[in-house]
């Protein structure tokens, strides 16, 4: 899979309770900052956010959308630091695909390796915003996809490319024989690492 780029999420979703593993893509809210109420109050938000839609957020990628992942180290270092400033808890996913674009410099992701903790495999949209997987297992039950479940790791998501492609053929199989499951979205599959010590990292690479 290539490195593509980052995610960082704020708040967690109300769905997700306590007991539940789940640390997926649909864990958190993506990109804390984007909230028109902040651009009132705060002008390095409004700045981060704009520069986020017009350089990387909303572009197609052939006939679907392009990941909603920032490839630019020195501006997510910006961004995690305004975020601690404002005293907003976050985390980062580094995020790998198969799609080509965006694309983290190699060189950068060899300094990173060090700061990185694998969670595992989901299935969610490119843009980042709905998880197939945490729909599947964490929603309504579905039966044909039960004997999965203990294939999950203790961060809710699959700990191979193989499991995640056995989840995602028999998932297909249940929609083709009229199971109600979520369809028609621009489905990606994703590695997922969770980027730890942030301020080290930004002191070191940002």
């Amino acid at each position: 899979m290539i490195p593509n780029g980052f995610i960082i999420q704020g708040k967690r979703q109300l769905w997700v309770t306590d007991n539940c593993p789940y640390r997926g893509l649909g864990f958190a809210e993506s990109w804390p900052l984007d909230d028109p109420e902040l651009f009132k109050k705060d002008s390095v938000v409004k700045e981060l956010s704009e520069l986020a839609r017009k350089e990387w957020f909303y572009f197609t990628y052939g006939e679907g959308y392009m990941l909603d992942v920032i490839p630019d180290v020195a501006f997510i270092c910006k961004y995690i630091r305004h975020c601690l400033e404002l005293g907003i808890s976050i985390r980062v996913l580094l995020c790998e695909t198969d799609r080509n674009e965006p694309k983290l410099d190699l060189t950068m992701f060899q300094k990173l390796e060090g700061h990185l903790h694998l969670l595992g495999y989901d299935y969610g949209t490119s843009q980042g915003a709905f998880s197939a997987l945490a729909d599947d297992f964490y929603g309504e039950p579905v039966s044909e996809l039960e004997p999965l479940r203990k294939q999950l790791n203790r961060y809710g998501l699959f700990d191979t490319a193989e499991l995640l492609d056995r989840y995602i053929e028999t998932r297909e199989a249940a929609i083709a024989r009229g199971e109600d499951l979520e369809t028609g979205l621009d489905f990606v599959k994703f590695r997922l690492s969770e980027v730890r010590n942030l301020e080290l990292l930004c002191r070191e690479v940002g």
